[in-house]
């Protein structure tokens, strides 16, 4: 389990790379034991450091649909493969538990990019052009 402050220090460095800001949707402190309590978090270390985070929910077991609402990965290790491995670690996790589907929104071109690239395809674009994206297992 990862240290409640290593997340929000994490948090907070990644905060500002979503849109709208990660803190102007969520209270910080409030959605970190909510992910420890209910989702799954895949995280990446380098040299003991906090470096990339995924989160994944795995709890709509009617439909087998899982949801991914935050990939991060801090900035100086970007374009490295870390959310490439994560999100390959995450498709075997949800695979393993019997899931056919899994969803993902992002407004991010290069998340986008990397998300096609492993089969994702887009689903949906709202009004804000955040894109909600689905692979079929």
């Amino acid at each position: 389990m990862i240290d409640k402050s290593i997340l929000f220090n994490f948090l907070k460095s990644i905060d500002k790379d979503f849109n709208p800001h990660l803190s102007e949707k969520v209270d910080l402190k409030e959605y970190i034991d909510k992910i420890l309590e209910k989702a799954y978090l895949i995280h990446y270390n380098n040299d003991g450091n906090l470096i990339g985070l995924l989160v994944l929910y795995c709890n709509d077991f009617e439909n087998k649909k899982a949801y991914i609402p935050l990939v991060g990965v801090l900035d100086g290790f970007r374009g490295n493969g870390v959310a490439r491995k994560m999100m390959l670690e995450c498709l075997n996790y949800v695979n393993l538990k019997g899931f056919k589907i899994i969803g993902i929104h992002s407004n991010n071109p290069i998340a986008i990019d990397l998300y096609r690239r492993l089969g994702f395809r887009i689903i949906n674009i709202d009004s804000n052009k955040r894109v909600y994206m689905e692979l079929i297992l």
